[in-house]
């Protein structure tokens, strides 16, 4: 059984993006990962309990891959194929950086969603998210701020407020999932695209 499909050798993390030239690409020939790659001469060892975490047959499963390119580097894939490269080193995005990502991802999604069922006109939203993580192993992130920054024409500052209030309170599943480890505050502000673009610009020439 071939470890990579579409005909793709196997690679260092290195040389699949000189052979490929984006990490885009180098993630498409990543392998559609089989459950049980080695099938079933290979016994499974369970690392706690001896059981697998029970499932609802009613209930969706999402399903994530995780290849080892080499290094500290790989490529991981969503039920649906999709591909990212992560990585321990300098090559890509590190896990715990993606959970706050992830973060600001999810409270965008929700947040323009939301103002544009309300016929708000959101032109833009940025996100900087910084955290800090704990001093003793595994060290979770333990604080994290969270800054969103909605740009439109005459937007309802009261709306974007409430916007971002229900999201983390009601819709963000990653929000929901990390607010059990880590203490997180969400700062909120509406700018109108003129204002915005004329800050970019005063800080671009600033450097």
């Amino acid at each position: 059984v071939p470890i990579f499909d579409l005909g793709c050798e196997v690679l260092s993390s290195m040389s699949m993006l000189r052979r490929f030239g984006s990490v885009a690409r180098a993630a498409r020939c990543a392998p559609l990962a089989a459950r049980s790659p080695l099938g079933a001469a290979v016994a499974r060892r369970f690392v706690s309990g001896d059981t697998p975490v029970a499932f609802e047959d009613d209930r969706k499963t999402y399903n994530t891959s995780v290849q080892w390119l080499g290094n500290l580097d790989f490529v991981c894939r969503d039920g649906d194929g999709n591909g990212v490269l992560l990585s321990g080193g300098n090559l890509g995005v590190s896990p715990m950086q993606v959970m706050l990502m992830a973060l600001g991802s999810c409270a965008t999604v929700d947040v323009v969603g939301i103002l544009r069922k309300q016929r708000q006109d959101v032109r833009d939203v940025r996100v900087s998210v910084d955290a800090q993580r704990g001093t003793e192993g595994p060290r979770p992130w333990e604080r994290i701020r969270m800054h969103l920054t909605v740009v439109g024409k005459e937007l309802d500052e009261q709306r974007v407020l409430r916007a971002a209030k229900m999201s983390a309170e009601k819709y963000c599943g990653v929000h929901a999932s990390l607010s059990g480890a880590a203490d997180i505050s969400i700062t909120v502000e509406a700018v109108d695209p003129e204002d915005f673009h004329e800050a970019q610009k005063a800080a671009a020439e600033s450097k």
